[in-house]
């Protein structure tokens, strides 16, 4: 099942990094049918989870068998995705994994570009339940079994802490998997929102859920 051809749509929402997001697409490797959607949050300014939503139902509309939603600061490793889908498929009966998520090296490399060639050890693979949301790779059975992710985090923040918390409460994992290299250069977009209020209503939303 893990070698059968599948059809993905990387979703990249956008929201002034564009040079970043260029550089995402052209690191992007895989034997799977693929189609890039690129949410233009620039302009339409909603929160990220609306971002993640409408794009990963946009591919799933076109018939895409997983979606895969992107930063726009981060580069895929060679086989990084091809190995992103096996995992899943390998794990997700077994493990009841619901979401797979890339390894972030960047700490491990002499210069993020290193990762366009490098080369992901083979097996054993490990995987952790600390999963990385600023790349995930979901199906529609996500949508399904946990629900949309909470628009209600604007303009972002803890988000991400609400999916895995509802993920975890319903008994499904989500992951991250040294079988899927990247580099995730970290709080390129954040940096520019207004941290203060909007971060602090994030997080006292988060607490009342």
């Amino acid at each position: 099942m893990a070698n059968a051809k599948r059809k993905i749509g990387i979703v990249i929402p956008i929201l002034h990094y564009f040079e970043g997001a260029c550089e995402l697409i052209a690191s992007i490797q895989t034997q799977h049918d693929y189609t890039v959607v690129v949410m233009p949050q620039w302009r339409a300014q909603v929160p990220l989870s609306k971002a993640w939503n409408d794009g990963a139902k946009k591919v799933f509309e076109m018939g895409c068998d997983y979606a895969l939603v992107c930063n726009d600061d981060i580069i895929f490793a060679p086989q990084c995705i091809d190995n992103l889908v096996a995992e899943y498929e390998r794990l997700h009966d077994s493990e009841k994994v619901i979401m797979v998520t890339p390894n972030n090296i960047l700490a491990q490399l002499g210069n993020k570009y290193d990762i366009l060639t490098y080369q992901t050890p083979d097996d054993p693979y490990t995987w952790a339940e600390h999963p990385n949301f600023s790349c995930f790779l979901i199906t529609p059975e996500y949508f399904e079994k946990i629900g949309y992710f909470d628009e209600g985090f604007d303009p972002a923040w803890h988000e991400d802490n609400d999916s895995h918390y509802r993920a975890t409460l319903l008994g499904y994992k989500e992951i991250t998997t040294t079988a899927a290299p990247m580099v995730h250069i970290g709080g390129v977009s954040t940096s520019l929102m207004p941290h203060p209020p909007n971060s602090e209503n994030s997080r006292q939303y988060y607490i009342r859920k």
